[in-house]
């Protein structure tokens, strides 16, 4: 989290704000919460990006962290992507990314797999996944062009993503979980 000091956090918010919206020193964020220091943040890795792919793990996050995002640039920039978004909606909002014309899509894993979603150079994971191949997958959806490219991973304060932030090496070695399959199902 940008923020020298948790109890300064008013602050910290205002100043943030202020560069990311000219002419603008005070922003609606909700004080005393680290999630009001991530938003400005956040908006600023999507405006120096073309395209930015923020992975959440719920429907309720990427509607919120869409929203507030949209809130402080003062337009849209960003559009929440999941499994209760209708299917034609979901499809507008892929669209408009490989256009260009939207920069930031929040998704669930409803992006993870089998989606061509065009020319990312950003992904941002907010929160560890849950397993290393979820985590690969998410990060694998950027530089396919061949540019470059980035992953962030915003950890919160539970276990696993705390470990992950405190032994990155490790982590980054880490193979991928074995699938299990039951060859006696007669599904698979």
């Amino acid at each position: 989290v940008p923020v020298d000091d948790m109890a300064q956090l008013s602050k910290t918010e205002t100043a943030l704000a202020a560069n990311d919206r000219a002419g603008d020193s005070e922003a609606p964020i909700a004080p005393r919460s680290m999630w009001s220091a991530i938003y400005p943040r956040l908006l600023q890795l999507v405006r120096s990006h073309r395209s930015t792919m923020v992975f959440v793990n719920n429907r309720r996050l990427a509607e919120r962290l869409a929203a507030a995002v949209n809130q402080l640039a003062g337009e849209a920039v960003a559009r929440a992507h999941h499994g209760s978004v209708a299917r034609e909606e979901r499809l507008q909002i892929e669209e408009a990314l490989k256009r260009g014309t939207l920069p930031c899509i929040v998704a669930t894993s409803s992006l993870e797999l089998g989606i061509d979603i065009g020319d990312l150079d950003l992904c941002i994971l907010v929160g560890y996944p849950g397993s290393t191949v979820a985590t690969w997958q998410r990060a694998g959806r950027v530089g396919r062009s061949g540019q470059p490219s980035a992953v962030v991973l915003i950890a919160g304060d539970d276990a696993l993503d705390q470990f992950i932030l405190h032994h990155p090496d490790q982590f980054l070695k880490t193979a991928p979980e074995s699938a299990i399959i039951n060859p006696n199902n007669p599904v698979v």
